[in-house]
């Protein structure tokens, strides 16, 4: 691959880790306003869905015609990579708390690496292991996982959290399958419109709107949507036509990292020793697999 394409689709990666660093910003900043996580997880889907639908409306709406068969392809991998991805990691979130879960959402490279292998044929390389292994250390540090005193660990988190590194791991196998010959955007919108209405049938996206919405949980919430979720997938997904899959879900664990700077610009979280080397760890996991 050229070069300029691959330093190109890195740092596409790079910067929807870092836009999904956001995710912990607005979303608290919604928490802190009142509302619960499942209303803001099914608005967050809902919203983004006509985030893309209006993308699609000026001149572009014949990208959005698509075969039957595509579509069933769509809706079922919607359901996997968005619908219960999102349910998942909501539900480890409150099983085992925020550090183990983004450890247990980071298992996803290993996911990638593997069925990247089976279905696309990627490789399956020493450097990509070592890469791994550095992010999930690197991770383990920055959301200081280690701390036992913290952590509330039971079968049913652990499994749900695995569960969210699996289907978030779909993903990027799934930008890579060739089965749906529509473009990276068109596929982008389907996923988000057929998640929208799954994650409705259990808890509408309108359930938000029972409490009052004040400028700042306006503000969270536009910031969730456009740039934790649209620019981040957008970015994400056209990556995936420039990176290996295994790569991309190793350059995208950039999101931990930018999550903590966040908390420490925004809510004056404190960054300690052990969270510099998590940084360092990470950062070295991304150089090694741009080489």
């Amino acid at each position: 691959m050229d070069q300029g394409n691959f330093r190109k689709g890195l740092f596409m990666a790079m910067g929807a880790g870092i836009c999904w660093g956001t995710t912990g910003l607005f979303s608290t900043m919604l928490f802190q306003q009142g509302f619960d996580p499942l209303s803001v997880a099914s608005a967050r889907i809902f919203f983004t869905t006509l985030v893309f639908l209006f993308f699609f409306l000026p001149g572009r709406v014949s990208r959005l015609a698509i075969s039957t068969k595509e579509l069933a392809f769509l809706a079922i991998f919607s359901f996997i990579g968005v619908t219960l991805f999102n349910y998942f990691y909501l539900q480890a979130v409150q099983q085992v708390g925020i550090s183990v879960a983004v450890v247990l959402l980071y298992t996803s490279p290993l996911f990638v690496v593997f069925f990247s292998s089976v279905v696309l044929g990627e490789p399956i390389t020493r450097v990509k292991l070592i890469s791994i292994g550095l992010l999930l250390s690197g991770t383990i540090f920055v959301v200081q996982a280690y701390q036992v005193a913290l952590l509330r660990i039971n079968s049913t988190g652990v499994l749900l959290g695995l569960g969210a590194g699996f289907t978030f791991g779909l993903l990027s196998v799934f930008g890579k399958i060739p089965l749906v010959k529509a473009a990276q955007l068109t596929k982008m919108f389907y996923m988000f419109l057929f998640g929208s209405f799954f994650f409705a049938l259990f808890h509408p996206p309108w359930r938000l709107f029972s409490h009052d919405i004040s400028f700042i949980s306006a503000f969270a919430l536009a910031g969730l949507v456009l740039v934790a979720t649209f620019l981040a997938y957008t970015l994400y997904i056209l990556a995936l036509s420039y990176l290996e899959a295994g790569k991309a879900s190793i350059a995208v664990a950039l999101e931990p990292v930018a999550a903590i700077v966040f908390a420490f610009l925004f809510f004056g979280e404190v960054l300690y020793a052990d969270q510099y080397l998590g940084v360092l760890l990470v950062l070295c996991g991304i150089v090694l697999i741009s080489r």
